[in-house]
């Protein structure tokens, strides 16, 4: 077996050059290819080659995209340019308007004035002023307060026991001497009784006569709340008439002051109604003054504006991707493969070469 030769290199530049032929034919078969004719109801799109230009191997921005309207669509396209051309120089005629129109100053000096119901408004009434009323009742002049009637409780029962005395000493003197000649001296029980019971009679006119002297003090004391009651009774009465007087009073300045409140607000909502109507008539003017000034804009803008014709639509068209063929990946390939074949055969001729050498040590 003998030695094997190394694989002869590849052709690189070979296969690169054949690799650009290959692309530049693909992209002209891609660029044929996503360019169709297109034909509808309103127009056509097709596509062409400049004049000059070689087809076989085209440049960039030798291809031209042609949109052809129908002869209908055409028609209307050549009408509606000519009624716009005719609005546009009727628009052109009006600027005249225009200018004029926006020469003048917007002046509002000659408005209706602003309506306003005044700084200082309708007056309107305060009500009354609150009333002293009378809270209490005025005592001076009335009859003091009793505090005690001692003096008439001790100047009747006094009285009494004077007026009294002499006969209850007649019967103590006639009972003594009735004792004394029924037998009983004057240390006897039948005496001492007759002493005990004089002390018990003249005790019970004692008493009798505070119990005068107390009433007595009473029916002072009771006349004398009486009077003061009477008087108390007649200032409460004439502070009462007061109060009832002075609250009348307020109740009619009440009543006179809503009246007048009311006539106010009711003026007021008339200031406010003819302040709105003037308002109102001032805005309408504006809006005169305001239409004045736009109409001819406006007027010429609706000139400017028309309905456009159709143009032709149609669908976006999917573009088709063409691969050329891998030339140079193919030269790569069969390189890669020339040399591990080579690499291969080389690996079994030192193979060889290794067990020649072992058998020959081996004999000699």
């Amino acid at each position: 077996m003998g030695k094997p030769s190394s694989p002869a290199a590849p052709d690189y530049a070979g296969a690169a050059a054949a690799q650009g032929d290959a692309n530049l034919t693909a992209s002209q078969y891609e660029a044929g290819v996503n360019r169709p004719d297109e034909y509808g109801p309103t127009g056509s799109r097709t596509w062409s080659i400049r004049n000059g230009a070689d087809p076989k191997n085209p440049k960039p921005g030798d291809y031209v995209l042609n949109t052809e309207l129908s002869p209908e669509q055409q028609g209307l396209y050549q009408s509606e340019t000519d009624i716009s051309q005719n609005f546009l120089d009727t628009a052109q005629a009006g600027l005249g308007r225009v200018s004029s129109a926006l020469e003048q100053p917007f002046d509002l000096s000659g408005m209706q004035p602003v309506g306003t119901v005044g700084a200082g408004g309708v007056p309107v009434t305060q009500g009354p002023q609150t009333p002293n009323l009378s809270t209490q009742i005025d005592t001076s002049g009335l009859a003091a307060l009793p505090t005690d009637a001692a003096g008439t409780r001790q100047a009747v029962t006094q009285a009494i026991i004077d007026r009294a005395r002499p006969e209850m000493e007649r019967n103590a003197q006639a009972a003594r001497t009735r004792s004394i000649v029924t037998g009983g001296d004057a240390g006897s029980e039948g005496y001492k009784n007759v002493e005990q019971q004089i002390g018990r009679n003249e005790n019970d006119m004692i008493l009798g006569a505070i119990n005068q002297g107390d009433t007595a003090a009473a029916r002072e004391i009771a006349s004398q709340l009486a009077l003061r009651g009477q008087g108390y009774g007649e200032r409460a009465t004439e502070a009462g008439f007061g109060n009832e007087a002075l609250s009348q009073m307020f109740g009619q300045g009440l009543e006179k002051g809503g009246f007048e409140n009311s006539a106010a607000g009711q003026e007021f909502a008339q200031l406010l109604q003819g302040t709105g109507f003037d308002n109102q008539a001032r805005q309408q003017q504006i809006q005169d003054l305001l239409l004045q000034r736009q109409l001819p804009i406006n007027e010429i803008n609706a000139l400017r504006t028309g309905s456009q014709v159709s143009m032709p639509q149609f669908q976006a068209y999917g573009g088709v991707n063409t691969q050329a063929a891998p030339v140079m990946d193919a030269a790569l390939a069969q390189g890669n493969y020339d040399l591990g074949q080579y690499q291969s055969e080389m690996g079994g001729y030192n193979g060889l070469l290794g067990s020649a050498a072992t058998a020959a040590a081996v004999f000699f």
